[in-house]
């Protein structure tokens, strides 16, 4: 009786392992169905990051280079280049193949609008002679070998400049020793005349190493983004990245970034959600020529001219732009009152700047000044402002974490700093009534 009942009971526990095993196979792939996809860049790009790192941070090996928070000029056109067989990477070729223009530049939107921490430098193997010759081809090139500056391109503090010239710094030495190879024997190539082919042909094996180690040695600035190119023409004519003009001003060289028919339309879009047209636009007057008096407790404060007219924005460039939205100050230094909401548009990420700014730069020019603040002592003094901000002030970051999903955080970074510039007048406290100005 005994063993009649043991082998009953392990009949019964087989059938209900049977019975769960298969509730598993019927319902888990229900349950698969069922989940929800998220239909984002961020999923789309997992294929990316398969090599080049979680969110395109790199890969650890040092061939996969970083992708993520690079100029998206610059990601363009090396992607476009993977497809046209300028570089030469069969997976990348056929990843990229079925691809659109259009869809390609999303991408390289995607990429260059994330802000991630770069890790520190890596330990050189390299002497301290390597050092300096590096230091040295990097700062001050080599007239008689016909090698310029690197920073003479990729900007002074070598983070790359807009739209399409990317940063040196936070690469592995292995990285770099294998595309300055890879462009002296012509296995990497960019648009004709190909000026980096020029540049790496003219190197030696040992200046390949100095410069190589140097850059892999040095950390990065606080503030790494690239910045905007400025008026000095370039060193040599690059099909890349075509030289400015001597006598183009800085802000025609920013408005390159007005190429990008997505980054425009990114700026439009964030234009629209930000209401900037309400208060730029005097009634009856032309989009964002400005001149709109707003009455506030203190007297009346007029919307600036956002054209790209010399009475507007002409002279600006997108580092100036940044400025005025992340710390709220003018081109010249001066403090802006805060009927400009910087304390709001200070959350916002640098390619949302460029994208706003981009956008600008297509208005038609309107030559309209217009007319000076008036307001009353001693609400009228950069000494009072200065006062305000000490107190109300603070810069914000587009870098900290925040506490949900990529998708939330995202449509954060976006969407609250814009659209609370749509409402600057509510006023946020008694003790900051100045918000109102």
């Amino acid at each position: 009786m005994l063993i009649q009942q043991r082998k009953f009971s392990a009949f019964t526990r087989l059938l209900v392992s049977l019975r769960g095993a298969l509730a598993a196979c019927v319902l888990l792939p229900l349950a698969a169905v069922s989940a929800p996809l998220q239909d984002s860049m961020a999923q789309r790009v997992l294929a990316c990051t398969g090599c080049h790192g979680a969110q395109g941070r790199a890969a650890p090996d040092g061939y996969y280079p970083r992708i993520a928070g690079k100029p998206a000029g610059y990601l363009y056109n090396q992607l476009v280049n993977f497809r046209q067989g300028r570089r030469q990477y069969h997976l990348m070729t056929q990843l990229l193949d079925p691809l659109s223009d259009s869809y390609v530049q999303e991408i390289a939107l995607h990429f260059a609008s994330l802000e991630l921490p770069y890790p520190p430098p890596g330990a050189t193997q390299a002497t301290a002679q390597e050092l300096r010759r590096g230091a040295q081809l990097v700062r001050q090139g080599d007239k008689a070998q016909g090698i310029p500056a690197c920073d003479q391109c990729h900007g002074k503090a070598l983070t790359g400049t807009l739209p399409g010239v990317p940063g040196l710094l936070g690469l592995p030495r292995d990285y770099l020793n294998a595309q300055l190879g890879a462009w002296q024997v012509g296995r990497r190539q960019a648009h004709a005349p190909d000026c980096m082919a020029t540049v790496a042909r003219r190197m030696q094996v040992a200046d390949v190493a100095a410069v190589s180690a140097w850059l892999a040695s040095q950390p990065l600035p606080a503030k790494p983004q690239a910045v905007a190119a400025g008026p000095t023409a370039l060193p040599l004519d690059c099909g890349s990245a075509r030289q400015t003009p001597p006598e183009a001003s800085a802000a025609a060289a920013s408005a390159s970034t007005a190429q990008i028919p997505i980054l425009v339309e990114r700026g439009r879009y964030l234009a629209v959600l930000g209401n900037c047209q309400a208060c730029h636009t005097r009634r009856g007057g032309a989009p964002y020529e400005g001149g709109r008096g707003i009455p506030t407790p203190f007297g009346t404060v007029f919307s600036s001219n956002l054209t790209p007219s010399p009475a507007g924005l002409g002279a600006w460039s997108a580092d100036d732009f940044w400025r005025a939205l992340h710390l709220g100050q003018s081109r010249d230094g001066h403090v802006l009152y805060p009927a400009f909401p910087y304390t709001n548009t200070t959350h916002m990420t640098r390619p949302d700047s460029d994208a706003l700014f981009a956008y600008l730069r297509t208005m038609a020019p309107q030559a309209d000044q217009v007319p000076a603040h008036q307001l009353r002592w001693p609400f009228n003094t950069q000494a009072a402002l200065h006062v305000w901000r000490a107190l109300y002030f603070r810069e914000g970051s587009t870098t900290q974490p925040l506490p949900r999903g990529d998708t939330w955080c995202r449509r954060w970074h976006t969407a609250a700093p814009a659209t609370r510039r749509a409402t600057p007048w509510a006023p946020v406290s008694r003790g900051r009534r100045w918000q109102e100005v």
